[in-house]
């Protein structure tokens, strides 16, 4: 760059003092075209570095979208559109991949109306209990039943459309507590989003936050506290309104007075 301005120089200077057509006008006119090219010219050559990291990006996002899921709907899986009886494990035994046994011959009743509590130490598999019964695994031996039909046969959409999840991990989105309370609900009313906001002990801390319900609160509800956060995810748990909820350690991080 410094040799082709010098050359530039001397010989837009030696044109100009031979007295040519060339004058110091249209010589610094040259000059801030070329020094103005100079800059798009040299990223030109980084051209080739971001459309190989892009493409390096791409393969392994497109990877990730090609994925089959394993869980799969049978051809002619049964749609369910309500929760009248009862749900069965039935000697369910299940096993993450080249591990031992997390659940082996479990037999499990819940009838609708019941509320049933799962304790045990940590690692003890609760939460793989749970994710069985909305399908994200299934058993390799036993059965489970929603109203005597197999979780196999029924489709995945109808079956997850009956379950209201609040689990370990709080999933929120950087969005206003509204929205993530009304998740996947356009146009809910005030009256439905607030007393589910209530029913979680969460309306007065809401309320107290600076835009209230329309207060954004950061990538996965950074801008409040733990507890908080459990609060809007059983929220949008109840305000959903679903026949068979699910808590998943959903409390953890609550107060005893929040807890009750």
């Amino acid at each position: 760059g410094v040799t082709a301005g010098v050359v530039i120089l001397w010989f837009g200077g030696k044109q100009i003092l031979s007295g040519s057509e060339f004058t110091v006008d249209r010589f610094f006119l040259f000059l801030v075209a070329l020094f103005s090219l100079m800059q798009p010219v040299k990223k030109l050559s980084q051209v080739n570095i971001d459309i190989q990291q892009g493409l390096a990006a791409a393969s392994r996002i497109f990877e990730v979208l090609e994925t089959e899921p394993k869980i799969k709907n049978l051809p002619a899986a049964v749609k369910i559109n309500s929760f009248e009886r009862e749900i069965n494990f039935e000697k369910v035994h299940f096993q993450y991949d080249n591990k031992k046994a997390a659940l082996q011959g479990i037999d499990l009743q819940v009838k609708k109306g019941e509320i049933i509590a799962i304790v045990g130490p940590s690692g003890a598999s609760k939460s793989t209990l749970m994710d069985l019964l909305a399908r994200f695994y299934d058993p390799q031996a036993g059965q489970i039943t929603v109203d005597g039909i197999d979780l196999k046969k029924i489709d995945l959409n109808s079956l997850r459309n009956l379950l209201g999840m609040v689990t370990q991990e709080t999933m929120l989105f950087n969005d206003t507590v509204w929205n993530n309370i009304a998740y996947g609900h356009n146009g809910a009313s005030a009256e439905v989003v607030e007393k589910a906001a209530w029913a979680a002990n969460a309306h007065n801390f809401i309320l107290n936050l600076p835009e209230g319900y329309q207060t954004v609160i950061g990538d996965r509800g950074v801008k409040v506290s733990g507890g908080e956060r459990q609060r809007i995810a059983i929220a949008r748990a109840i305000f959903k309104n679903p026949p068979i909820l699910i808590f998943d350690e959903a409390t953890s991080s609550l107060d005893s007075e929040s807890e009750k």
